[in-house]
């Protein structure tokens, strides 16, 4: 994508992690999904607390559910506009970061938002790796975490072609 909306322009400086990193990240879900028409997101390893009860749209939209440690939500994750990560999934090393991203990358058509609440690798290389996939339009620490707002590269979309 050659422009793009800044999103998170309006957001005010880092509070501590609150109690639910999904529910903090719904108004900006919200917005991404609002300005970029989204027509389905995928909720990648969406635990017991799916971001699709916080999102609040002017449109229709199609929701789905992975979650690998829950039946019902374990079908395979198809490509979606928007793919949405909040999950710890104790990932310790740059091979797992890598091949998360790659994961991710494949799976978003116009954007993505991914979440670590606890980060045990560096920041810098989430960071570095992330850039490797997406156009980082954000990158915003928390205390303990952070958050990206990236869009998949031209060269990731044209392999989903």
């Amino acid at each position: 994508m050659n422009t793009q909306t800044d999103l998170t322009a309006q957001q005010s400086q880092p509070e501590p992690l609150p109690e639910s990193l999904r529910l903090r990240l719904a108004p900006l879900a919200s917005q991404v999904c609002e300005v970029l028409d989204v027509k389905h997101v995928l909720d990648y390893r969406c635990g017991a607390e799916p971001i699709a009860r916080h999102l609040k749209v002017g449109h229709a939209m199609k929701v789905q559910l992975y979650e690998p440690k829950f039946e019902r939500f374990a079908l395979p994750p198809l490509p979606a506009d928007l793919v949405f990560y909040c999950a710890d999934d104790g990932i310790e090393d740059e091979m797992g970061v890598e091949s998360l991203l790659r994961t991710l990358a494949a799976l978003s058509g116009k954007a993505c938002i991914l979440a670590v609440p606890v980060v045990r690798v560096h920041y810098a290389v989430w960071l570095t790796q992330a850039m490797r996939f997406f156009e980082v339009q954000t990158f915003q620490k928390w205390q303990g975490g952070f958050f990206i707002v990236g869009y998949p590269l031209e060269e990731q979309v044209q392999l989903l072609s």
